[in-house]
């Protein structure tokens, strides 16, 4: 059968600690490791509890939906999966230790769904390549560099940047009009990796973007000494959640008008964009809601997911579903090689190929290239019209 580790609804005092649980209950953890059929266990590490617990829980939704969705449709995939959560507790330190605990026991998983912006890519593939075991990493932001172990699933920098000039360009913003980047201090080094990516992509259609300003909380520097000085421009937010609000309140209160957009990578939009409520302010996601009144799958995956927490689909709910998706594809093709379940699990998701019509999310598919980065992966734009959250912009290809 497909199981987890926890019951349905999800109960959050049940999943607390329940990295804890999984050397304790091997019976459960590691019910589908047989020699007479595909490898199938498997593992996520999220962010169950600390700072991050949000994104975490909605993952853990996201995954108990599909899981079971598949268990009840697919037969061909019942019986070849079977997930363990492992609590990060929002801590690098933790999640790299409770890795290599999982790792090292009798029996280790053969793929991990990573989705922890605290755990560098680096470190997943030096503990991939230790243990000969995959990795779909699924960052708060974009993705990170390449590595034979690790499988990036979300949108790339270049395909967000992509999204930030094909939206300025349905939006009428001017080809001389300056795009500049406010980063704040705690994404510092990745806000010029962004504008690179952004610079790159602005000159082959005449956009100029510059990484303007490190904000670093201090928003009266930034509005005395930058916000002021810069007139007609374009702007975009490279930030945490906590800091999307009062970043674009102190742009507004120089360039009222100006167009704003929110990079938000797996965070959930919704509590912002109901809160800033502007028109000139959009949000950078690679979930589109709309999808799920326009898609069977993504509707029934929602219903599951509101059963579970309470709350619809969210990026972190949604990008989770389709990771175990990816990975029912990966088991039931894997051809296993002297117990090598691990190798022979990444050999198949180099493979996999799932077309758009197939996904819960707005994707182009999901095929990894030769860096294992999902080609696919796309982001859409969410704005606020008439008072309701809306898509406003999305690639045409």
């Amino acid at each position: 059968m497909i199981n987890t580790l926890w019951p349905s609804p999800l109960r959050r005092d049940l999943l607390i600690g329940i990295g804890a649980t999984v050397a304790a209950r091997p019976g459960i953890a590691f019910a589908c490791h047989e020699r007479d059929h595909p490898p199938c266990h498997t593992a996520a590490l999220l962010s169950m509890t600390g700072a991050t617990a949000q994104i975490g829980q909605d993952a853990a939704a996201g995954i108990h939906a599909m899981v079971n969705q598949l268990q009840q449709t697919d037969s061909q995939r019942r019986g070849h999966l079977n997930v363990v959560i492992i609590d990060s507790a929002s801590d690098p330190k933790v999640a790299v230790t409770e890795i290599e605990r999982l790792m090292s026991g009798g029996s280790p998983p053969s793929a991990i769904i990573a989705v922890n912006f605290s755990v560098p890519p680096s470190q997943l593939a030096r503990i991939g390549l230790k243990f000969n075991t995959p990795f779909i990493f699924i960052p708060t932001y974009a993705s990170g560099p390449a590595s034979e172990w690790v499988f990036r699933l979300s949108p790339s920098m270049a395909r967000i940047a992509a999204g930030v000039i094909g939206y300025l360009e349905a939006a009428g913003v001017q080809r001389d009009q300056p795009v500049n980047i406010v980063n704040t201090a705690s994404f510092a080094g990745r806000g010029a990796e962004f504008a690179d990516s952004l610079a790159a992509t602005g000159r082959r259609v005449g956009v100029r973007v510059t990484l303007l300003a490190e904000a670093s909380g201090r928003f009266t520097v930034l509005e005395t000494e930058v916000l002021g000085a810069v007139r007609n421009s374009a702007w975009i937010v490279s930030a945490p959640v906590a800091d999307w609000e009062v970043t674009v309140q102190a742009i507004r209160r120089k360039q009222d008008a100006a167009p704003i957009m929110i990079d938000a990578g797996i965070n959930d939009p919704v509590p912002f964009l109901r809160a800033i409520g502007a028109q000139n302010v959009v949000v950078l996601s690679p979930f589109d809601p709309e999808l799920v009144d326009r898609r069977p799958l993504a509707r029934t995956i929602n219903e599951r997911v509101v059963r579970d927490i309470g709350h619809p689909l969210t990026p972190a709910a949604a990008i989770t579903a389709t990771a175990v998706q990816v990975l029912a594809e990966a088991v039931v093709a894997a051809k296993v090689r002297d117990d090598d379940y691990g190798e022979a699990t990444r050999d198949s998701l180099r493979a996999v190929s799932l077309e758009a019509s197939e996904l819960i999310l707005p994707w182009q598919g999901i095929r990894f290239n030769s860096t294992l980065q999902n080609e696919g992966a796309r982001v859409v734009a969410l704005g606020v019209r008439e008072n309701r959250i809306v898509t406003v912009w999305r690639a045409v290809e």
